[in-house]
C-alpha cells in the first residue's frame, strides 16, 4: 500500500472490492449445487442411512454443517492473515482487523455453501445459475469500478454490506448487519432444505472423491484435474475448434478411393509436441476458454496493482495465474502422455 493512503482511502474502495469475492463465491456455489453439489456421501451411508426409515434431513444435517465448517474455517484464517498485513502497512490495530476479516471469511465460506446447498435443494438448471451468477458479478463489478473511479458516481452493489464487514475495525454500517442477516437467514434454509438433495448426485460423487483424494495422496496432479472435470460434468469437444464440419455422407459408405488417408507426419519431435497440444487445445469447451481469458485479465490488473498500489496483491497474481495453469495442464501434459516425445527433446 502507497504511503499515502489512509484508512478512509481503504474504506471507500474495500467493501465494493470485497463484496465482488462474496459475490464470486456465491456464483460458484449456484453452479455447483446446481451439478449436484457441494456433498459427496460415501456409498455406505446412502445405502445405510438415507434409504432407512429415517428423516433424510436430519441425516444430511452432519455433513452439511461439517462442510460449512471446513469451508468457513479455511477462508477465516486466510482472511485474517491477510488483514494483519494491511493493517500494519496502516498503522491499525492488527488485531481487529483480523477478527473482522475473520468474520467475512465466515461470511463468504457459509455464503458458499448455503448458495449451493439450496440451488442443489430447488433442482435449478446449470444455465440459471451461471446466468444469476454472471448478472450478479457485473453488478458488483460495476460497483467495484466506479468505487476506484474518482470521477464516477458511486454505484452500490448487492454485497457491498458483505465486504464491509471486513472494516468493522473502524466503522460499522447497516448494510453490514443485514448482509450477516442475510448469510444466516440462508444458512438456517439450506440447513432447513438439507434432506430435498438427491441421491443419485451424492452417490456419484462420492465416488469420484474417493478417486479424487487417492489421485491428491500419490500427487498425480493431472488426474486430480481429470476428476474434477468429471465432478463439474465438463467434458471436451468432440470436434476441434476451427475443424470442418463432418460430411452428410457417413465415411463407411464413401469408396474406398475416396477415403482419405491419415499418414503421420515427420519432423523433428518439438514440432510433433507442439502440433499435439495446439490440437488439445482447440478441443477445450467454451466455457473453459471463457475461464481461461477472464483469470489472465485478473492476472494482468493484478500484476499491474503489484508494480503500481502495493505488493500484497502479487498474493492474487500467484492464484490468477496458478488457476490458468489447472486449466491448461490437461492438454499440455506431454510429458505424462508421451514421455518419449518430450525426452527426444
Amino acid at each position: 500500500i502507497a504511503d499515502d493512503v489512509t484508512v478512509d482511502d481503504v474504506g471507500a474502495v474495500g467493501p465494493a472490492t470485497l463484496g465482488l469475492v462474496m459475490v464470486a463465491a456465491v456464483a460458484v456455489g449456484l453452479r455447483n449445487g446446481a451439478e449436484g453439489g457441494p456433498l459427496a456421501i460415501e456409498a455406505a451411508d446412502v445405502r445405510h442411512l438415507l434409504t432407512a426409515p429415517v428423516s433424510r434431513r436430519m441425516v444430511l444435517q452432519r455433513p452439511i454443517g461439517q462442510r460449512m465448517r471446513s469451508v468457513a474455517f479455511g477462508l477465516a484464517v486466510g482472511a485474517a492473515v491477510l488483514a494483519q498485513l494491511v493493517a500494519r502497512e496502516l498503522d491499525e490495530s492488527r488485531g481487529a482487523w483480523a477478527v473482522a476479516a475473520a468474520v467475512y471469511g465466515v461470511l463468504v465460506g457459509l455464503g458458499y455453501v448455503a448458495a449451493a446447498v439450496l440451488a442443489h435443494a430447488a433442482r435449478v438448471p446449470p444455465w440459471l445459475a451461471t446466468a444469476v451468477g454472471a448478472a450478479a458479478l457485473v453488478w458488483q463489478g460495476a460497483a467495484t469500478w466506479t468505487a476506484w473511479r474518482d470521477d464516477r458516481e458511486p454505484v452500490a452493489g448487492p454485497a457491498d454490506g458483505a465486504g464491509g464487514v471486513a472494516f468493522w475495525a473502524v466503522r460499522i454500517e447497516p448494510a453490514d448487519v443485514v448482509a450477516v442477516a442475510v448469510v444466516v437467514a440462508a444458512t438456517v434454509a439450506a440447513l432447513a432444505v438439507g434432506g430435498r438433495l438427491r441421491i443419485e448426485p451424492l452417490v456419484g460423487r462420492a465416488d469420484l472423491v474417493s478417486q479424487l483424494k487417492f489421485a491428491a495422496t500419490v500427487q498425480d496432479l493431472r488426474t486430480v484435474v481429470l476428476l474434477r472435470r468429471q465432478l463439474r460434468a465438463e467434458h471436451l469437444r468432440p470436434r476441434p475448434w476451427g475443424a470442418p464440419s463432418p460430411r452428410a455422407v457417413p465415411a463407411a459408405a464413401r469408396p474406398a478411393a475416396a477415403r482419405p488417408t491419415r499418414t503421420v507426419a515427420a519432423g523433428h519431435p518439438a514440432r510433433l509436441v507442439h502440433r499435439r497440444g495446439v490440437a488439445s487445445l482447440r478441443r477445450l469447451p467454451a466455457a473453459r476458454l471463457a475461464r481461461i481469458a477472464v483469470l489472465g485479465a485478473l492476472a494482468g490488473l493484478l500484476a499491474s496493482l503489484t508494480v503500481s498500489q502495493s505488493p500484497l496483491f502479487a498474493l492474487g497474481l500467484v492464484g490468477a495465474t496458478f488457476l490458468v495453469g489447472l486449466e491448461c495442464v490437461e492438454p499440455l501434459s506431454q510429458e505424462i502422455d508421451r514421455p518419449d516425445l518430450t525426452d527426444g527433446v
